[in-house]
Parts: structure tokens; sequence; C-alpha cells
């Protein structure tokens, strides 16, 4: 552990001055190659905030963290940052993603409506590379996992849950028991700057996201009774 010299003092009962040493904190960025990334949002939840209930605010609002919190413990996930109504997590395995996901979505959907203010949940699985320094995130898998969170959104009514994963995902659960849960939501590219308005009528059939990278959106069936409408293919 590095250290520096602040000053020597003259203390009683020393016989000579004794050294004071300050430990320098150096850090430095924390480089996440190839993880498995799971962004969780709220949906509707402006809608709450904007009623000015706190009661109702604070509940779903702790309620989301407490899920949260359990998806990666449960599944040796770290939570790497929240932002507003949305967290970031990040797993070393697809399984254990997809296996946090479905586990969320079904914690969630089977929660009383009281308890979740009325609030659907909205998860994407991507993979990527995060970078982490200090209480920053940053990096080309976090970043295009928040754009294409964005786009997925367009895809869901608001309060409507619905899970989502990326081609990379898909590919990494191929041959497992989570793969054949995966359907496509849809399949047209879309143009590199799309306006909004087109990007409302292109909602999920984004294919060239954050640049050249081409990401397929994927809707998962998790299990979960339609009528919560979770399966959202189109």
């Amino acid at each position: 552990m590095p250290t520096e010299l602040v000053e020597s003092f003259e203390l009683k009962g020393f016989p000579e001055a004794v050294p004071v040493y300050r430990v320098l904190h150096r850090h430095r960025t924390q480089v996440v190659p190839d993880v498995f990334i799971l962004i969780v949002g709220l949906r509707g939840f402006r809608r709450v905030a904007r009623t000015g209930q706190a009661d109702a605010i604070e509940r779903v609002l702790e309620m989301l963290e407490a899920r949260v919190n359990s998806a990666a413990r449960e599944n040796d996930g770290s939570v790497r940052c929240n932002d507003g109504d949305a967290y970031l997590l990040t797993f070393l395995e697809a399984s254990r993603a997809a296996a946090a996901a479905a586990g969320f979505m079904r914690a969630w959907t089977g929660a009383s409506d009281e308890k979740r203010s009325g609030c659907g949940i909205h998860l994407l699985l991507h993979r990527g590379t995060v970078n982490v320094f200090r209480s920053f995130l940053c990096g080309n898998g976090s970043a295009e996992a928040w754009r294409i969170m964005a786009v997925s959104r367009q895809d869901l009514a608001d309060g409507e849950s619905g899970l989502f994963a990326t081609a990379p995902v898909r590919d990494a659960l191929s041959g497992g028991p989570w793969h054949s849960q995966l359907r496509p939501v849809g399949g047209t590219p879309a143009p590199t700057k799309p306006s909004r308005s087109s990007a409302r009528s292109s909602a999920g059939k984004f294919q060239r996201i954050a640049g050249n990278a081409t990401s397929n959106l994927l809707c998962a069936e998790t299990g979960i009774a339609r009528a919560e409408e979770v399966a959202c293919c189109r």
C-alpha cells in the first residue's frame, strides 16, 4: 500500500521524532470484460411519481431495491450502479444472468398491485465489457445496453412488464434450457440515426445499435402467466 510522509512530530515519551504517513489512495479503472449485463427498470414509475404520494413512491422503490439485491445475491451477481428507477447488474455466466432476470420477473409480477404501486418491470440482458472507475460506470458494453434498453422500452405499454435479451446473450445460452424460451421481437433494420417518429414506429425492431454493433432484440417467455403479457413478442 503506497504511503507518503506528512511530517515528523516530537511527542512526549518518544526519544525521537515520530514520522506520520498518509495512505495514498490510487483508484484505477477495473475492466470487466465479456460480462453479462442485466438492466432492471420500472415501467409506469413516472405516473406514480407525479401523484406525489410518498407512501406509494417509497413502497415501490424499496421493493425494487430489495429485489435487485436478492437477484444479485442469489445468482453471484454484482450491483454496479443505479440511475433513477433503474439498476445495472453484472454476472459472469449467462445462465446466472438469465436465472436472475427470470426470477426477478416472477417475483415482481407475482406481487400484489398495491406493493408494486401499479408499476411493471422492464429487464434487458446484454453481453459486453464494463469499465468501473470509483463510482463511475462506462465502457461499450454498458453504453450499448442502455441504448438497447431505450429501444426495447418502446415495445412496452406504460406499466407493462417485459424481459428482453440481445443476440450475444441468446448465443451464450445456446444448448441450455433458457435458449428455447427466446423468440425474435422483429428484424427490420432501422436507420443509423432514426428520427423520434421513426423510432416509435419501428419499436422493438432495431438491429443497428451503437454504431456497427448489431444486436437483435429477443423476448423471453419465462413461464409467467400470459395474462401478465410478459411474452410481448409481436
